[in-house]
């Protein structure tokens, strides 16, 4: 899991909107093809019919013709429908996202999205009914919508046509101008989305079955016996897309932006950002080509329409990716509202195995470094301090330094600190109170399970109580790692163990941690 929960809902926001505009694509598309017309037909047709009447029979035909026109109780009955469902989630928008409910706020975005449909139906509804109403000679205002929407009809029979006069060559405007992508360049594009995506299967599974993808820092978010089936069923709905879109590019295109999108969300948990990107612009390129070979005769003013309601779509599906991602991998509770700490040649420290004489303080550095040690004293300041042996860091090491200090007195505070190169780092000093040789009174905390990399302000409520002992019972992380390598889990360690609220907690006590399932492999894991 990434640190940053902001870029992390980055691909799975642009698929998101990718997949908008591809739905709504297939929406418009297969309607018409299941009439068998292209929907760019009826405003010519409609309108070339009202011309040619209006040349031959004059003002008065043309106003009594009906071509064009669907029955008057379907737009009385569509009419009322729309209308009534407009007004109904218009106040529902309003009485159940404002002030209904003590939760409402987090979801007021769905409340915008819910009266934004609702106007969608109003507008219908009103249309409709004024087009009923006055059926045969509808208002000026809502003739363009029987001209330019599925309110109106292509007319079942040609106008009648005068001897010598011939019908108007309408000219379309198109994506590439006056050009148009050719049947040739069409068989293209989905014949590269084939190849591409064969080869782009093939290769993400053996990548995947060999563990040989870089997993996000931290380890990985969804564990490996869900990830795996998880990725080879999104595969298989990626083929069946490409088998779809041989035949129909819209149907075809939209199985695989599905496919796309759900492995680019899978991705953005799963691996570091530049591989998340990086798969889901591989695997969301063939949807592309399809759509590039299903426009080829769509208008320029339909690509822009979509491409209008699909900008002012990209802010509610930003939003909303952003709240699944803090609902399902962000902090349970509120984050911390902590300063972080500027750096300093040490990442953390901690200190464990305190009893009423000895306890042992570990630390990591950032970088190597050949005369470390660490420093413990009764003061704030470290006067007088008792230091450790003298030791290198570097990476055979991990640049982790160790230090055990025995013959303490027993319930009493001692502060600590690393000095590098001669340099105490007293931005990450600590301190802890070594535990009392006899009956006394004292407070330990204790809990269980936090989220990789967690900064929650559950830890400065800890922190606060100023217990003895923070005892650590099990799953410091959900990291997920099933893999053998060790760098996974010192990765998932190093994330916790640097974040402010977490950081500070550990230096203001001592620390016992006991291993679960998720301290030494995947969920679920036992000794076997």
């Amino acid at each position: 899991m990434t640190p940053e929960p902001q870029s992390a809902v980055v691909v799975p926001a642009i698929l998101g909107v990718g997949l908008i505009f591809t739905l709504m694509t297939l929406a418009y598309d297969a309607i018409h093809r299941l009439l068998a017309r292209r929907r760019f037909e009826r405003r010519p047709e409609v309108e070339g019919n009202a011309a040619g009447e209006l040349v031959i029979g004059g003002r008065q035909a043309a106003a009594a013709d009906r071509t064009g026109l669907r029955s008057r109780w379907t737009y009385l009955v569509v009419g009322a429908v729309c209308l009534g469902l407009g007004i109904y989630l218009t106040i529902g928008a309003w009485a159940n996202f404002f002030g209904a409910t003590w939760w409402s706020e987090n979801i007021a975005w769905i409340a915008v999205l819910v009266q934004v449909a609702a106007f969608g139906f109003g507008a219908v509804g009103v249309y409709s009914l004024a087009i009923g109403l006055r059926y045969g000679r509808p208002p000026i205002w809502a003739r363009p919508a029987l001209a330019r929407t599925a309110l109106g009809q292509v007319p079942h029979r040609k106008p009648r046509r005068a001897v010598g006069v011939r019908p108007a060559r309408v000219e379309r405007l198109r994506l590439l101008g006056t050009h148009h992508v050719t049947d040739r360049l069409a068989f293209g594009a989905r014949l590269v989305a084939v190849v591409w995506s064969l080869v782009a299967m093939s290769t993400f599974m053996l990548l995947a079955a060999r563990g040989q993808i870089p997993q996000a820092e931290g380890g990985t978010s969804v564990e490996s016996m869900l990830a795996q089936p998880l990725q080879i069923g999104l595969l298989v709905i990626i083929a069946i897309g490409l088998l779809l879109g041989w035949r129909w590019e819209a149907q075809g295109a939209v199985v695989l932006a599905v496919g796309g999108a759900a492995l680019g969300v899978v991705a953005s948990v799963q691996y570091p950002p530049e591989v998340a990107v990086a798969v889901s612009l591989i695997f969301f390129a063939p949807a592309f080509l399809h759509w590039l070979a299903w426009q080829r005769d769509r208008g320029m003013v339909h690509i822009g329409v979509l491409f209008v309601v699909t900008a002012a779509l990209v802010g509610s599906v930003w939003f909303g990716a952003d709240q699944v991602y803090d609902r399902y991998f962000g902090p349970m509770h509120p984050e911390s509202q902590m300063v972080a700490l500027p750096d300093s040649p040490v990442q953390w420290v901690w200190a464990g195995g305190t009893s009423s004489s000895e306890t042992t303080v570990v630390a990591r550095l950032g970088t190597s470094h050949d005369r470390v040690r660490v420093g413990l004293a009764k003061t704030s300041d470290l006067s007088g301090a008792q230091f450790s042996p003298v030791a290198a860091v570097n990476e055979d090491d991990h640049f982790v330094v160790r230090a055990s200090f025995q013959e303490l007195q027993s319930n009493t505070v001692y502060h600590y600190a690393v000095e590098v190169d001669g340099k105490l780092d007293m931005v990450r000093a600590g301190k802890l109170r070594t535990f009392p040789g006899r009956a006394a009174d004292f407070t330990v905390a204790f809990s269980v399970g936090a989220r990789t990399g967690s900064n929650g302000s559950v830890f400065d409520a800890i922190r606060e109580v100023n217990p003895l002992a923070y005892l650590q019972l099990g799953d410091f992380h959900y990291a997920n790692i099933d893999y053998d390598d060790q760098d996974l889990f010192r990765d998932a360690l190093d994330l916790s163990l640097s974040t402010t609220s977490q950081s500070a907690l550990y230096r203001s006590t001592s620390t016992s941690y006991v291993w679960d399932d998720h301290d030494f492999s995947g969920n679920n894991s036992n000794g076997t």
